[in-house]
C-alpha cells in the first residue's frame, strides 16, 4: 500500500481504509480494492507521531508541533499548536465521558500535562522525577491504569528514568528508583509490568500502582496482556549470544511462566495478543559483521526500541538494515511459527490482527499477509 506513511507511530486500520501519520500530517489509503472509498490527505505542517481512532469515528493525530482532530472524512475539528514539541502520542483520557468533555494527555517538552477541550488542567514536570538538569525526556510508554496515570520517562542523554505513578490530578504518588527503565505496560486494573536494560540491570518486576513489587524475574524485553489475563513478554539478556535471539514468555499473574518459546531476533515494538491465544510479534536480526567488535561485544547496539524513537522524533534517519522476521506463537505448539521474512528492512509500529490478516510495517510501507 503506497502513502507518505513515516513507518513509525500508531496507525489505524479499519475494514476499507487504513490511517497512517505521514512526515507532515496524517493521510487515509483506501485498503486494496476498496475503491468506493476516497482517500484524503491533511497537512499540519510537523511529522507525525500517532495517529487514533475515537468511537465517535473522529481521528487524534498527534504531531510533533501540536494535536489535530479530524472526522472520519478527514475535515478539519480542532487543532492545538505547542511552543514545546511533543515527544509521545497523545493519549485519551476518559476519552468517552458521559459530560461530552476530551481529556488527554500531552507529553511535551519536559513535561507532561493534562488537557480538558483543549485548555491545560494541570502539569507534571519530569525534572522533578529526573533532575533539575534534564533538558530532553523520551517517553517509554504512557497510560491510565485503574485510577492512576503510570508512565515510563528517561533522560534521553543518560538514558537513565523512573516510573512514575500519578493521581489523575497529577500529583506524584509513587517513583520508582531511577535506572535504565526500558518498558513499562499495563497488567491489570491496578498494576503494571515494568523493565530495566542497561547499566548492569537486565530485570522485570510487578507493580501494584502504589509501588508494591508483586513479582520480579530475570530479562527484559518488551509485553503485553493478554486478553485472558495472562502477560506476555519478549523477552532477552545482555548475553550473547541470547541477546540475538529472545524467548516469548507467558506469565500468569503471580509472574509464574506458564510457558517459553525460543524466537529468532530480539524486539523492537511490543506483541499483539489474539483472543484466540495467539501471540504475534517482529523480531529483529543484525547479522554480525566480521569487521566489527560485535562479535565480542553486542551491548554497543542501540537497543531497537531506542531506534524506533529516534526515527519516529525525526532525530536519526539512517536505520541499520535488518533481517525482519513477523512470527506467531501458540501454547498448543512447540515451534514458533516465522510467517514472513524481510532482508533489509525494519519494522517499528506493532504489529495488528484483523480478520484473517496480520498487518505491520516493512520499512515505510504497510503490508498485509495471512496469518
Amino acid at each position: 500500500m503506497i502513502s507518505d506513511y513515516i513507518g513509525a507511530g500508531r496507525f489505524v486500520v479499519e475494514p476499507d481504509r487504513v490511517i497512517v501519520g505521514t512526515g507532515n500530517g496524517v493521510e487515509c489509503v483506501p485498503r486494496p480494492g476498496k475503491t468506493e472509498i476516497d482517500g484524503w490527505r491533511v497537512d499540519f505542517g510537523s511529522r507525525s507521531i500517532g495517529v487514533q481512532r475515537f468511537e465517535d469515528g473522529s481521528i487524534l493525530a498527534s504531531c510533533r508541533g501540536g494535536l489535530l482532530l479530524l472526522t472520519g472524512e478527514g475535515e478539519e475539528c480542532r487543532e492545538k499548536v505547542f511552543a514545546d514539541q511533543l515527544s509521545y502520542e497523545a493519549v485519551p483520557l476518559d476519552a468517552s465521558r458521559p459530560d461530552g468533555h476530551r481529556e488527554i494527555l500531552v507529553a511535551h517538552g519536559t513535561s507532561l500535562a493534562l488537557y480538558r477541550d483543549w485548555e491545560p488542567v494541570w502539569r507534571y514536570s519530569f525534572n522533578e522525577a529526573l533532575g533539575a538538569s534534564v533538558e530532553s525526556v523520551r517517553i517509554v510508554h504512557l497510560f491510565p491504569c485503574g485510577d492512576r496515570i503510570i508512565v515510563g520517562a528517561v533522560d534521553y542523554d543518560s538514558g537513565v528514568g523512573r516510573v512514575i505513578s500519578l493521581a489523575k490530578d497529577g500529583n506524584p504518588r509513587w517513583l520508582s528508583e531511577p535506572g535504565p527503565v526500558s518498558e513499562v505496560f499495563p497488567a491489570g486494573d491496578d498494576r503494571f509490568v515494568w523493565c530495566l536494560t542497561g547499566y548492569g540491570k537486565f530485570e522485570t518486576h510487578a507493580t501494584t500502582t502504589d509501588g508494591q513489587t508483586l513479582w520480579s524475574l530475570d530479562g527484559a524485553g518488551l509485553g503485553a496482556k493478554k486478553p485472558g489475563g495472562s502477560l506476555v513478554l519478549i523477552t532477552g539478556s545482555n548475553e550473547s549470544p541470547d541477546w540475538d535471539h529472545w524467548e516469548c514468555r507467558q506469565i500468569d499473574a503471580d509472574g509464574k511462566v506458564e510457558f517459553a518459546r525460543r524466537a529468532r531476533g530480539r524486539a523492537p515494538v511490543r506483541p499483539y495478543c489474539h483472543e484466540d491465544g495467539a501471540i504475534y510479534f517482529v523480531n529483529y536480526v543484525l547479522h554480525i559483521d566480521p569487521a566489527s567488535s560485535r562479535v565480542d561485544y553486542t551491548s554497543f547496539f542501540a537497543m531497537p526500541q531506542e531506534l524506533r524513537y529516534q526515527h519516529l522524533i525525526g532525530l536519526r534517519k539512517q536505520i541499520p538494515e535488518y533481517e525482519v522476521l513477523v512470527q506467531k506463537v501458540r501454547q498448543d505448539r512447540d515451534e514458533v511459527e516465522v510467517l514472513h521474512r524481510i532482508q533489509g528492512s525494519y519494522s517499528l509500529t506493532e504489529p495488528f490482527v484483523i480478520g484473517d490478516e496480520v498487518i505491520f510495517c516493512d520499512g515505510p510501507d504497510i503490508v498485509a499477509i495471512g496469518r
